[in-house]
């Protein structure tokens, strides 16, 4: 993994079926090393003393059976942090869990391929065994009588929305002023690229300066992510914009948002979609969301938003769908083969776009690329319509960097400091027309 990303001028070489090799936890040191090392006891580990402190309340609503079934998801959570630290084998699937005979076939596929001794938590692929870990979360809970329903991440997930609240308000209050101004050609397709820019960046704008007035806000969250131009190393915005959502007399009939997470990320796709609609640039026949991993103010123009979000919803100009594939550790150019009902409704779309770091992973199987790769090359056949993915750097894999983006990084980071690929201060647009 040293200097992987020098290995971007060699690329033209790589023959068709001499895939790089997917990440695992391996490779020390290197993020995935330390996600399963570090990150990801300290995620179980939160749940287990959230559980904890429930566990009065638990015995009050439900008595003996709320505090069994609190000790047994307990039990159950250090048991799998032991096993996870200490790399031992995965465990199946509870047979009667949902969906368990697809994850158990998986697990048995890699069995055969790798002995049991090496399907751990390191040496399985990091792709599978993230989706794994979380499966096995919600399979603790699911097997008891009071909590099956319990969202051991909810105080988090509120807890974002809180934090986020002035970024919600100024992205709000200039989504309904823009809906209801008038603007020309240029205003909309500068807007459209900026509205994207939000998507990729979400809260990272600095708000402090605003004062707490939502038009200065949004003034500095737009100027912010000007200054983020340069940091965005494949940015086909602009193409995008141009084919998709401007092209003369010509309207996108499907958009499908694959979400990564619910939250501000899903409050941006909508004052995104809102957008379009208002300026009719989408056939609003069909405006899709797929929820691939998601598990009220007094402020006018929310309010005002909230209500024509809610008139969209029930005039299913907005729809929002789950599959369980997306929940799977499958990289995104298995789909056709496992699931192919979903591969087939995805051609029907004018556009997908797809969202966040554990989706980019998905579509370019999570490998070891050398970052010149062809993002096209990097799909590995999942090609069922034109796609747009909208990632910040999170893990070390990307693909179809420029020699300029290349010269950049190279510029900036010694050949053996991979920081940039995980830090969250780059981001990729990249778009794939079949």
């Amino acid at each position: 993994m040293a200097g992987l990303y020098n290995l971007g001028r060699a690329i033209s070489g790589m023959g068709a079926k001499q895939l790089p090799p997917v990440i695992d936890g391996t490779k020390v040191p290197s993020f995935c090393y330390t996600t399963i090392n570090e990150r990801w006891p300290k995620i179980v580990t939160k749940i287990i003393d959230q559980l904890h402190q429930h566990q009065h309340t638990a015995v009050e609503l439900y008595g003996q059976q709320g505090d069994a079934d609190v000790k047994s998801i307990i039990s159950k959570l250090a048991e799998m942090r032991y096993r996870m630290m200490t790399d031992k084998p995965l465990q199946d699937i509870a047979e009667d869990f949902p969906n368990a005979d697809i994850w158990n076939t998986e697990l048995e596929e890699y069995r055969k391929q790798r002995s049991i001794e090496n399907v751990t938590w390191y040496k399985t692929p990091w792709l599978f065994v993230e989706c794994y870990l979380y499966c096995k979360i919600s399979e603790f809970f699911w097997h008891t009588i009071h909590f099956r329903d319990y969202d051991p991440f909810r105080i988090e997930k509120e807890r974002s929305y809180t934090d986020s609240m002035a970024h919600l308000l100024a992205i709000g209050t200039e989504v309904v002023k823009l809906t209801q101004t008038n603007l020309n050609h240029e205003e909309i397709r500068k807007t459209i690229v900026r509205l994207l820019q939000f998507e990729i960046w979400g809260n990272k704008a600095d708000l402090s300066l605003s004062g707490g007035d939502p038009h200065f806000m949004s003034d500095t969250i737009f100027q912010e992510l000007d200054d983020l131009k340069g940091n965005i190393l494949a940015n086909d915005l602009d193409v995008a914009c141009n084919t998709y959502f401007m092209g003369q007399g010509k309207k996108l009939s499907k958009l499908v948002i694959v979400l990564d997470n619910a939250g501000l990320e899903l409050f941006t796709d909508l004052c995104f979609a809102d957008f379009l609609i208002s300026k009719s640039l989408v056939d609003t026949k069909d405006f899709e969301w797929v929820l691939s991993q998601v598990a009220g103010s007094d402020d006018e123009y929310l309010k005002q938003l909230g209500a024509r979000w809610q008139d969209l919803v029930a005039q299913k100009k907005f729809v929002f769908k789950a599959h369980h594939f997306w929940t799977f550790g499958y990289p995104y150019c298995d789909m056709e083969a496992k699931s192919p009902e979903l591969y087939n409704e995805l051609k029907t779309s004018s556009l997908i776009i797809f969202k966040g770091d554990l989706n980019y992973r998905k579509l370019v199987g999570d490998r070891y690329w050398p970052i010149g790769t062809q993002f096209s090359e990097a799909l590995c056949g999942f090609e069922p319509a034109p796609l747009l993915a909208l990632r910040t750097l999170k893990a070390e894999t990307v693909a179809g960097l420029s020699q300029t983006a290349i010269r950049l990084i190279e510029s900036k980071f010694q050949k053996d400091d991979l920081s940039w690929m995980v830090s969250s201060d780059y981001a990729v647009a990249q778009l794939f027309t079949p």
